[in-house]
């Protein structure tokens, strides 16, 4: 993913979508969601995360699905050592009328 992919990131959430990753504060728009990937690409880090465990469940009446995931993430940063760690991943979708999207995510470290 690359800098110019931050909008077409944008289409996977719902236009209300939330996000919270450990303790820092929820996001809560599409420009706070936005910003927060822009930051990510200037800290400068090489991220790199692989799914280990994965289940999805759908409630197609509904129109909802959750999607848990652990995730082994990678980060490496200019002139460290890599930094390995496991993640908890839920994300929640809501069918609309361009399909399936998120409209929450929360994040935990393990």
């Amino acid at each position: 993913m690359s800098r110019a992919d931050t909008d077409s990131v944008l289409r996977y959430f719902t236009d209300d979508a939330t996000i919270k990753i450990d303790n820092f504060a929820i996001l809560g728009s599409a420009d706070q969601i936005r910003q927060s990937f822009i930051e990510q690409f200037e800290q400068h880090q090489l991220s790199i995360e692989v799914p280990l465990v994965m289940a999805f469940f759908a409630d197609e009446g509904n129109g909802t699905a959750v999607g848990n995931l652990t995730i082994e993430r990678r980060l490496n940063k200019q002139g460290s050592k890599p930094v390995v760690s496991l993640v908890r991943s839920v994300d929640t979708f809501r069918r609309t009328s361009s399909g399936w999207r998120c409209n929450q995510r929360l994040r935990t470290t393990i």
